[in-house]
């Protein structure tokens, strides 16, 4: 009798371990991935090919980059729209600075990249927190006038003529952009987990005022999280010209959207207080391995375009569903 009561007590102890497991945000969504790859494998001969898993990868860096710096943003209840046009102005900054002063002083161009990334997540960050900007309008002005700002500076023209030396860096068959993404995540990953601001972030987000009577400078962490932003955007840039080899001023159109997109699709809530750093690199592989499908089976890019709408107001439908009251 004992025996039996200690192998049922094992096999509920399992079935709970089951269920906890299938109800996991992050679980899903890797069998969302698993399930997506099965599917196009079969579609398509060439989609396990060596050299499109490799391009699924490089598009895939570039949205889980900037999908890690808004997971801060949107686990902080705040949004940026600004992301693409920062990231082209960190861009074009590099760029220029590569083609007129060379690879000898690739320090600097990546040093005034980061600056420049700085300086967009900071006027974000400033008039977010400090003068309580809606945050939604807020980055949808600074997006007119950071895009505006590229046009201005490049004059509507892209920036060629990179050193040698920093193509064959790029094209040397490392997975550089993957290496660039999986170290950002690791760190931002080891930032919010063991870090007195990882917790202010999740804390802020969840209770602005409750966090603020217990102490916590919730400006000071509301800006940084912007500037977190804006770091990313830089990484997201370096990346970029190492793949194009040139900067455009309308380079980032559209990156705020996927952005939003995969870091929601990983279990950021738009609400604030919740999301995961692992969740918004798996959000962003899904998005990759959809376009790059769709691709392959000639599907119009007006379609993904809607599909990636749709998988936004899906991931927004299941967390409005699955919180908590």
């Amino acid at each position: 009798m004992m025996e039996r009561k200690n192998y049922q007590a094992a096999a509920s102890g399992q079935a709970i371990g089951i269920k906890k497991l299938l109800n996991n945000r992050l679980t899903g969504i890797v069998l969302v991935l698993i399930c997506m790859i099965v599917v196009l494998s079969l579609a398509t001969d060439s989609f396990l090919t060596p050299n499109n898993l490799l391009s699924i990868m490089n598009q895939a860096s570039l949205k889980g980059i900037l999908a890690i710096g808004m997971t801060f943003v949107i686990v902080g209840a705040g949004i940026d729209l600004s992301v693409g046009a920062s990231m082209s102005i960190c861009a074009m900054f590099l760029a220029d600075f590569l083609v007129k002063y060379g690879f000898e002083k690739i320090w600097l161009a990546v040093l005034v990249c980061f600056l420049a990334g700085t300086a967009c997540g900071l006027i974000n960050g400033l008039l977010a927190a400090y003068l309580k900007l809606p945050e939604f309008l807020l980055t949808m002005g600074t997006m007119s006038i950071f895009r505006g700002f590229d046009y201005v500076y490049t004059n509507c023209q892209t920036i060629r003529g990179m050193d040698p030396r920093w193509i064959n860096f790029w094209n040397a068959g490392i997975p550089w952009p993957a290496i660039f993404m999986m170290a950002l995540a690791v760190a931002a990953w080891l930032v919010i987990k063991y870090t007195k601001y990882g917790r202010y972030v999740f804390a802020v987000g969840g209770n602005e005022n409750a966090s603020r009577l217990s102490g916590i400078n919730t400006k000071k962490i509301k800006c940084v999280n912007y500037m977190v932003m804006g770091w990313c955007c830089a990484l997201c840039a370096i990346v970029y010209v190492g793949r194009m080899s040139s900067a455009e001023a309308a380079a980032g159109d559209g990156f705020e959207l996927t952005a939003i997109a995969a870091a929601a699709i990983g279990g950021a809530s738009l609400a604030g207080g919740r999301g995961s750093i692992a969740g918004a690199v798996i959000g962003a592989l899904i998005l990759s391995v959809l376009s790059n499908g769709l691709t392959l089976l000639r599907v119009s890019s007006y379609y993904q375009t809607m599909f990636t709408g749709v998988i936004i107001v899906v991931a927004i439908l299941i967390d409005r569903f699955t919180q908590k009251d």
